[in-house]
């Protein structure tokens, strides 16, 4: 298991809660401020968080 620490702007957080949950991470929130806020995610692929960027990304710019 691998856990990394992700700084997620603020403007992001839903999209990025929403891609989480699409992959079926575990994530928890940590400390923020108004320009970003740190999530602690436990995955077991490095490639997993190439993926959460990109379908952050997808649900942010997709109408």
């Amino acid at each position: 298991m691998i856990i990394t620490v992700v700084p997620v702007a603020t403007s992001d957080i839903r999209y990025f809660e929403q891609a989480c949950k699409e992959v079926k991470v575990q994530y928890y929130k940590l400390s923020g401020d108004d320009v970003e806020t740190k999530y602690r995610v436990m995955h077991r692929l490095v490639s997993t968080l190439f993926l959460l960027g990109w379908l952050t990304a997808k649900y942010k710019y997709s109408k």
